[in-house]
């Protein structure tokens, strides 16, 4: 029986995104952890870091800089012909610009959408087969909402967007994967309502608006 544990956690930053002030700073982030094994000794692992930083530049816009990478290791279950500590492994890693706009519903909760260019890239080493690589583009909207915690903390919540990507690929792995000369493909999804993300985030500095 397949055994699956996701461990979503998120990452501290610093300000209020109710009360996303004007010359102030945003810090947020999201991280993932996913870990499975079955019966056939087969085990994965897969990790996600996301931080963002971005500069509140007027009331309610937010402009900065977004990361994230991570990467899979695939454990190869151990048999006659492959010994046992062998992996498929792969990585990534995407940056480029957000806008954010957000809009303060009441004291604790806020809505806001964010705009993201990406470039892209990654690699796969699979065991026994000649890896590849890829680098490409990619463009998202998503919206979300903003939940005041404590002292200026805010806990974000997305449930899916709008995405596309354009990638070219290198190597081998790839070559056989996709039946193209040009070794390139696009994708374009909607995801509302097919998973949640979790994050954290805090904007701090900023001018100070008179009562």
């Amino acid at each position: 029986m397949k055994k699956a544990v996701l461990i979503l956690f998120v990452l501290m930053s610093l300000a209020k995104i109710s009360e996303a002030q004007k010359g102030s700073w945003l810090l947020y982030g999201n991280a993932g952890f996913g870990s499975s094994s079955d019966s056939f000794d087969f085990k994965s692992n897969a990790y996600t870091i996301s931080p963002g930083i971005g500069y509140q530049f007027k009331d309610r816009w937010t402009a900065g800089l977004n990361f994230s990478f991570g990467g899979t290791r695939n454990e190869i279950p151990a048999s006659p012909e492959v010994p046992s500590g062998n992996y498929d492994e792969t990585s990534f890693f995407n940056v480029g610009p957000f806008l954010r706009y957000s809009y303060p519903i009441s004291d604790i909760f806020s809505i806001y959408g964010q705009a993201e260019v990406s470039y892209l890239s990654g690699n796969i080493t699979p065991y026994g087969l000649d890896g590849g690589s890829y680098t490409g583009f990619g463009a998202d909207f998503f919206p979300a909402i903003g939940v005041n915690i404590k002292n200026g903390f805010a806990l974000n919540l997305s449930f899916g967007g709008i995405s596309y990507q354009t990638k070219s690929y290198k190597g081998q792995y790839y070559s056989n994967q996709i039946p193209s000369a040009a070794n390139s493909a696009s994708q374009f999804a909607i995801t509302f309502g097919q998973g949640a993300t979790f994050g954290i985030s805090k904007n701090f500095g900023g001018e100070k608006h008179k009562s």
